[in-house]
C-alpha cells in the first residue's frame, strides 16, 4: 500500500476516533452527578486494560518496552486530565475546553525542536485557522482568565507531549503495547486519587456502568489502539490538527441527542477549525509546487 494511501486511511481513522471523543461529552455529562471524576477515570482505564490483554496473548508484536514507553506517554496523559479535572473547580467548561484545544498550537512547536525539523505553512495557516475556531467556539469573555484556567494550560502542555511522545515512540513498538503503557498507566494512576479524594466504591445507576464500559471501549481502548498505529504514518502536528475536531463533533452530538442549541459562534467557529483541517491538508501539497514554478519563471 501507497504511503499516501496509509496517510489517508490513517486521518480518516483519527477523524473517527475524535467523533467517539466528541460522544463522550454528552455522555459524561449525564452521568457525572452520580459518579466523581477520578473514580470515573480510574474505572473507565482499568476496564480498558482488562479489555485490552486478551490481545496481548497474541505474542506477535507484542514489546516489554513499548509497554513501558508507552507509559512514559500515559504518565503525561494522566497529568493532562489531573490537571484539566481540578481547573475545571475553578474555571467555566467554556474556558477549560478553549485551552485544552490550545495543545493544537503547542503540538507543532514541540514536534519541530524534538525532530529538529521546520514546521511546514501548511501546519502553520491550518493551525492558526483551528486556533481561531477554538477561540470563537468556546473562549468566554464573562469569565475572563483565572488559576483554573493556568491548572488547564498546564494540562494542555502534557496533552501535546502526549501526542508527540506517540509520535516518537509508535515507528518502533506495535500499537497494542503502546497502548496498554499508556491506559494502564492512567488507570492505575487515578485509582490512588479517587481514594483519597473521593469514594469509588458505592451503588451506582446502570446508566453509569453503561457510560463506563462504552467509554472503555470504543474511546480509550480503540481510540488509543488507533492513534497509536496511524501515527506510524501521520505526524504529530497533523493529528492535532484532526483533533481539534473534537469540540466540534461534541458540539454536534449535544444538538443532536443532549438538547442543547446551536449558536452562532459555535457555528463560525467550527468553520474555522474545518478550514484549518483543510488547509492543514491541502496547502503544503501545492505549496513546494507554487515555489518550484517561480524560480522556474526567474
Amino acid at each position: 500500500m501507497e504511503l499516501k494511501t496509509k496517510q489517508l486511511l490513517a486521518d480518516i481513522s483519527l477523524i473517527v476516533v475524535t467523533a467517539f471523543w466528541g460522544t463522550t461529552f454528552v455522555i459524561i455529562k449525564n452521568i457525572l452527578a452520580n459518579i466523581e471524576p477520578f473514580s470515573f477515570l480510574s474505572f473507565r482505564f482499568l476496564l480498558s486494560t482488562f479489555f485490552l490483554l486478551p490481545l496481548l496473548l497474541q505474542k506477535e508484536g507484542f514489546s516489554p518496552k513499548g509497554v513501558f514507553f508507552g507509559s512514559i506517554a500515559g504518565f503525561f496523559l494522566w497529568l493532562g486530565y489531573i490537571l484539566q479535572t481540578i481547573g475545571l473547580k475553578y474555571t467555566s467548561a467554556a474556558n477549560s475546553g478553549f485551552i485544552t484545544g490550545l495543545a493544537v498550537v503547542m503540538v507543532p512547536v514541540l514536534s519541530s525542536i524534538l525532530n529538529k525539523k521546520p514546521v511546514t505553512p501548511g501546519v502553520i495557516f491550518g493551525t492558526g485557522l483551528s486556533f481561531l475556531g477554538l477561540f470563537i467556539m468556546s473562549f468566554d469573555f464573562k469569565a475572563g482568565f483565572n488559576t483554573g484556567d493556568l491548572l488547564t494550560l498546564a494540562g494542555a502542555l502534557f496533552f501535546s507531549m502526549q501526542i508527540v511522545s506517540v509520535e516518537r515512540f509508535s515507528p518502533n513498538f506495535s500499537a497494542t503495547s503502546l497502548t496498554l503503557g499508556q491506559i494502564a498507566t492512567v488507570g492505575v494512576l487515578s485509582l490512588p486519587a479517587a481514594l483519597w479524594l473521593e469514594e469509588p466504591f458505592k451503588p451506582y445507576p446502570n446508566e453509569v456502568f453503561y457510560a463506563i464500559v462504552f467509554t472503555a471501549i470504543f474511546a480509550t481502548v480503540l481510540a488509543f489502539l488507533v492513534q497509536s498505529k496511524a501515527q506510524q504514518f501521520t505526524s504529530a502536528s497533523h493529528v492535532a490538527l484532526i483533533f481539534t475536531l473534537e469540540p466540534v463533533f461534541a458540539l454536534l452530538f449535544a444538538v443532536l441527542f443532549g438538547g442543547e442549541s446551536l449558536v452562532a459562534k459555535q457555528g463560525i467557529g467550527a468553520f474555522f477549525i474545518l478550514a484549518g483541517m483543510l488547509t492543514a491538508e491541502f496547502l503544503d501539497q501545492y505549496w513546494p509546487k507554487a515555489k518550484d514554478e517561480k524560480k522556474a519563471n526567474l
